[in-house]
């Protein structure tokens, strides 16, 4: 797990002047480093967990906050989900995920380099909230990953 932020002091967020949290379930190195790239590149307080695996991120998901303090339960505001993961993959993730009363309304964004039309209706069917393709220009995609930013913050 990597732990990337993105804050400023005087920066205020969506709701309070905690940063956002997003969750980053991907197991690609190259892929993780870019979106945290882009992440960083965005004006907003934003706080990164970066899990290298479903079965991880599920893991975390279901028992951290039981094991620590339930209390202070980590929910991420938005996850980004690649789907080809070892372990457990992003349908398999979703599925546990949506199952889960507590975490049904999370909002997740499969971000992969899948355009399958099949694998895109098999994520919304899922639960997925949003589809991004890594494919394709790096402006289109960092305004891509934005858009599903504003959709968390309700912007």
């Amino acid at each position: 797990m990597t732990l990337v932020p993105n804050i400023t002091p005087d920066q205020k967020t969506h709701q309070s002047n905690a940063p956002l949290k997003i969750l980053l379930v991907e197991d690609d190195y190259a892929h993780a480093k870019l979106i945290q790239k882009i992440i960083r590149e965005i004006e907003r307080p934003i706080s990164v967990l970066h899990i290298y695996d479903g079965e991880k991120a599920v893991d975390f998901l279901l028992h951290w906050p039981r094991h620590h303090d339930p209390s202070r339960v980590l929910i991420p505001d938005l996850v980004f989900l690649d789907l080809k993961m070892p372990k457990l993959n992003g349908f398999e993730f979703l599925k546990q995920i949506r199952d889960n009363p507590f975490l049904q309304e999370m909002k997740i964004i499969v971000v992969t380099t899948s355009n399958s039309i099949s694998e895109i209706s098999l994520a919304y069917e899922s639960g997925a909230n949003g589809y991004i393709t890594k494919a394709g220009d790096y402006q289109e995609f960092k305004q891509n990953l934005i858009s599903a930013i504003d959709f968390a913050t309700n912007r």
